[in-house]
């Protein structure tokens, strides 16, 4: 496992490897370790480039709307996108979901 440190002393999971299984698989196998019951993901216009890069996913994308991705402990990841660009999240495993406005966002 590979661990940065922020300035604030806080430490963050970069890379997580474990023999045998991909990237959700490993870091479920994290979040069970140390009882943590999920792993919430979120963006809106690129303000988030460590899920980029825990994700893998391109940061190319023209990002306009909020898109969620739940990785829980135990079972299958969740992704909530907005129905303008769905397709952010098809390179991660889960069950997509879709939303058209804020009031489903709080609903």
């Amino acid at each position: 496992m590979e661990w940065h440190v922020l300035p604030s002393g806080r430490r963050i999971v970069i890379c997580v490897r474990r023999n045998g299984m991909n990237k959700i698989e490993e870091i479920q196998a994290e979040l069970r370790d140390r009882q943590i019951p999920a792993w919430l993901f979120y963006d809106h216009h690129h303000r988030d480039a460590i899920s980029y890069r825990i994700l893998g996913l391109p940061e190319s994308l023209m990002v306009s709307r909020r898109w969620f991705y739940l990785i829980p402990a135990e079972g299958e990841p969740v992704k909530l996108v907005h129905r303008i660009e769905p397709y952010h999240l098809d390179t991660v495993p889960g069950n997509k979901q879709v939303y058209a406005s804020w009031q489903q966002l709080v609903g």
